[in-house]
């Protein structure tokens, strides 16, 4: 209203406006803020009051129907900010005994936008299975018998992480064998193992909680073929699975011909 220099709000239990439970003013662009009512039907009348005092007639009432029972469930599994390596992942919530069905959506987008999965559910559950690395956000509503909707519960965020990329070999500049592999993210520590054999029954090198993406050979290892796998470490302890096992060999050290020579004719000339 132009000339309003107040607005007022009375919620009533009755559409003639008689039964008067809440009351409240506010400017003509303010908020009001209705406080916990039970759940039922309501009407909403409104007044404008001029600078003079002077109130207008109420509006024609709008109605106002609540309803909180059931409420949004509230989701127990994952934590927030879930990391794993896993290609999928399980969502539980709390039941309720009002609700006799769930509406779950998986989306990759904090706002739903990108919804990739929704399903109707009769379980506290759903397995979001196959999944790429990435973020991922989850939420659910529960459904009562007459057909009735929940808010959605707040959601739980996740995050996929790639697995460890195949190892390749580099040699260190000192000659040392050298490996490196692509980094999973920031803050991941890795494990790797040296062994002679296929199932890594024989480890030669155990190395743990190395914080770069690369390794170098400085043990003292003999002669032979060996096999060489790592697997990425959160912070937790959570681990990823091991790559498929690489085999690398170290050579026979041979002697320089050259060289003995030198030092054979040196000697002969101090014999002589």
């Amino acid at each position: 209203h132009e000339s309003a220099a107040r607005i007022r709000l009375r919620l009533c239990t009755d559409a003639a406006g008689n039964d008067v439970i809440y009351a409240r003013e506010s400017a003509p662009a303010g908020k009001l803020i209705i406080p916990a009512l039970a759940d039922g039907t309501y009407h909403a009348f409104f007044t404008a009051i001029n600078l003079n005092g002077f109130e207008s007639l109420p509006n024609t009432p709008s109605l106002l129907k609540l309803r909180t029972k059931p409420s949004a469930p509230v989701i127990s599994n994952p934590r927030n900010h879930h990391i794993t390596f896993g290609d999928q992942v399980s969502m539980t919530w709390l039941a309720s005994d009002l609700v006799v069905k769930y509406r779950g959506q998986l989306a990759r987008d904090p706002e739903f936008k990108t919804i990739v999965a929704e399903e109707q559910l009769t379980q506290t559950r759903y397995w979001a299975k196959e999944l790429t690395p990435g973020k991922y956000y989850f939420r659910v509503a529960g459904m009562a018998d007459d057909g009735f909707e929940t808010l959605f519960s707040v959601a739980v965020a996740f995050q996929i992480l790639s697995q460890p990329a195949q190892i390749s070999t580099a040699a260190a500049e000192n000659g040392n064998e050298g490996f490196q592999w692509p980094p999973m993210a920031e803050g991941k520590t890795y494990d790797l193992q040296i062994g002679r054999d296929k199932e890594f029954e024989q480890i030669q090198v155990l190395r743990q909680g190395l914080d770069k993406s690369s390794y170098e050979v400085k043990d003292d290892l003999e002669a032979g073929t060996y096999y060489v796998r790592v697997r990425g470490v959160l912070a937790d302890g959570q681990a990823s699975q091991w790559k498929p096992a690489q085999t690398f060999i170290i050579e026979e050290e041979s002697w320089a011909v050259g060289p003995l020579i030198l030092g054979l004719a040196i000697l002969a000339v101090i014999l002589l």
